[in-house]
């Protein structure tokens, strides 16, 4: 709500991480493992969710760059990646995906007139909420505690009821295609190790 209301400006940059280590005991043959079923490691792994979070706040995404390596498991496709967006409004996300370090989750979103940063206090599979602070300009630094929620049924039942015609889905499907877009551009510059564009 403070990004879209115009509390914060306008919106520079983001920056996010979400990095676990749970996937280091999977089984090789596990498909996300595999560098063919998810290419740029911990991208569809944990990635793609900060990628959704940007694209719903800065819009359709230029051109990406993304490096994946190798560095702290046995986890062949990857479990390091460092991703640059850059969005068709001129600004960026700097978005971060590791599969060998504790969890640690979080966004801040930065605009002209402030910033606020949301992070997790333990991973989603076992909530215990989350702390929002916020800074404008000329204000206090505010933190505000908020209880863990069920996001993944909350998601769920939204998407029954579009099915079912009672509500549309609250993420538009050009946002969707948008989030598609800029995934497949990452897939593409991790492999080449160069800045590709995202083609929407």
């Amino acid at each position: 709500r403070m990004a879209k209301s115009g509390e914060l400006g306008t919106l520079l940059q983001i920056e996010a991480n979400f990095v676990q280590d749970k996937f280091l005991s999977l089984p090789a043959d596990n498909w996300r493992l595999s560098g063919r079923e998810a290419p740029a490691g911990p991208m569809t792994a944990t990635g793609v969710h900060l990628l959704d979070l940007s694209v719903g706040l800065l819009g359709p995404a230029a051109r990406v760059f993304a490096s994946v390596r190798q560095l702290g498991s046995q986890l062949t496709n990857g479990d390091t990646l460092g991703i640059l967006v850059s969005f068709k409004s001129g600004a960026n996300a700097l978005l971060s995906a590791i599969l060998a370090t504790p969890f640690d989750g979080r966004l801040a979103l930065y605009g002209n007139k402030g910033w606020a940063e949301v992070r997790d206090k333990a991973h989603p599979e076992a909530p215990l909420g989350w702390v929002l602070t916020k800074t404008l300009k000329g204000k206090e630094k505010q933190s505000v505690d908020y209880p863990p929620a069920t996001a993944v049924l909350a998601n769920l039942e939204a998407f029954a009821d579009a099915a079912a015609g009672r509500a549309p889905y609250p993420v538009p499907q050009e946002q969707m295609i948008a989030n598609v877009s800029a995934l497949e551009a990452i897939f593409r510059s991790a492999a080449s190790g160069k800045v590709e564009p995202v083609e929407n």
